[in-house]
């Protein structure tokens, strides 16, 4: 079986094929569909040099040496950072995997595409996933991408097995907009948002709700994890403690 490239020299063997399709075929019909594809397909490589898609200080390092000064060569770049070859190429699969995830559904639209609508569709598929950092799966809210897994079939189980994880994962699809729209007051919804968004209301009533939703009040000192009723209670508590009278 055939070893899979990273998705890294994916698009730069891409970028040559179609080049090549290009220069062969001055007068094929299709010509202006390659022009296209290639277009689409340099949007994608500005993307990954871009860099925008890694966090992590020494991965980021460790990949540009790897995407912009060792031509796409592990030894290099294990030579350059005095690791082992099977250390960069570890964390070139990891993160091949990672950005594969989020833009593979679209680029193989790209790369598949018979006509310019389709390819123009790819595009677009491509740019919103980028812009949201949500794969193209079509149904969730953007930002809970780290947090699911890579999708991986297992014909063990039912969707009975699933129910729990069904209606987990609900919460951030439709079942979303449900609650905030019809189980949310809007004028209450709307004042949390600006204490969050602004230096309006009490300083106390700002740093509170900061710490709630930066996860402050989900775990005790041993790490169990808090129901939401719980940490509202926390939340409370907190507010309380901050009137002097009560020390």
């Amino acid at each position: 079986m055939k070893h899979k490239p990273n998705i890294f020299r994916e698009v730069r063997d891409w970028i040559e094929t179609v080049q090549s399709r290009i220069s062969d075929d001055v007068y094929n019909e299709k010509l202006e569909i390659e022009h296209k594809r290639l277009e689409a397909v340099y949007e994608v490589l500005r993307y990954l040099g871009s860099l925008s898609w890694v966090s992590h200080q020494k991965t980021r390092e460790r990949m540009e040496h790897y995407l912009k000064k060792a031509d796409l060569n592990a030894k290099k770049t294990a030579a350059t950072f005095n690791v082992s070859v099977n250390a960069i190429e570890v964390s070139l699969k990891y993160v091949s995997d990672k950005v594969r995830s989020l833009i593979g559904k679209p680029l193989s639209v790209i790369e598949q595409a018979q006509d310019i609508s389709t390819i123009e569709t790819g595009l677009d598929e491509f740019r919103k996933v980028v812009a949201s950092g949500v794969p193209s799966y079509g149904y969730f809210l953007s930002g809970i991408e780290p947090y699911l897994p890579k999708p991986k079939y297992n014909p063990k189980f039912s969707l009975a097995d699933c129910t729990k994880e069904i209606s987990r994962i609900g919460v951030f699809a439709h079942y979303a907009k449900y609650v905030l729209t019809q189980e949310c007051d809007q004028d209450k919804l709307a004042h949390l948002l600006s204490l969050v968004s602004s230096l309006n209301g009490s300083k106390y009533d700002r740093e509170v709700l900061k710490l709630f939703f930066n996860g402050e009040f989900s775990e005790s000192d041993t790490g169990k994890y808090f129901k939401i009723g719980e940490q509202i209670e926390q939340l409370q508590q907190w507010l309380q403690n901050q009137n002097p009278y009560n020390a």
